[in-house]
């Protein structure tokens, strides 16, 4: 229909884009898990909110999205 999109493209690692899994023994890798994630997910909240306001489409993509073959 000659509309122009404009999109902001983030790519992360799987392991950052899911809460992590919670294990037996909840180690400093563990937390530090939990703080990236959700720094990321309040990161992409606030990007969303600034897309719709103007006008973009935000696209979170992993390297199964960019890597033909890793499905």
């Amino acid at each position: 229909n000659g509309e122009i999109v404009t999109y902001l493209v983030e790519v992360k690692p799987i392991s950052q884009i899911n809460p992590p899994k919670i294990p037996k023994r909840k180690t400093k890798n563990f937390y530090e898990s939990c703080r990236r994630y959700a720094v990321n997910k309040a990161k992409w909240k606030a990007t969303e909110i600034l897309c719709k306001k103007q006008g973009w489409e935000f696209k979170l993509l992993t390297e199964k999205d960019i890597l033909p073959g890793r499905r």
